[in-house]
């Protein structure tokens, strides 16, 4: 978000401990398999919140560690607000603040 000169960190502050509880203590998924039948689902309803999901996806496993440098920039699956084009995101919507 830095480099980038954007972000909401105060939003991703505010979820990363639901994040982290959600991630790696409730839901079931499986990196490897991400349309695995039996899989939670987590549904974001604030879309600024997405820099934390982000960081969650990568420490998952998800999507690479690498990749959060291209977060907001250019062509990346990272923007601001959530893609369905990047995996771990199902859907897109909600309000955005």
């Amino acid at each position: 978000a830095r480099g980038q000169g954007q972000g909401y960190i105060g939003q991703g502050l505010g979820i990363a401990d639901v994040l982290a509880a959600l991630y790696f203590h409730e839901l079931r998924y499986d990196p490897g398999n991400l349309g695995w039948p039996d899989r939670d689902r987590f549904l974001l309803s604030t879309g600024h919140y997405s820099i934390a999901l982000w960081a969650a996806l990568a420490e998952a496993g998800i999507i690479p560690v690498d990749e959060l440098v291209t977060y907001g920039a250019d062509n990346s699956r990272l923007e601001m607000s959530t893609l369905d084009t990047t995996p771990g995101v199902e859907m897109i919507g909600g309000s955005l603040g």
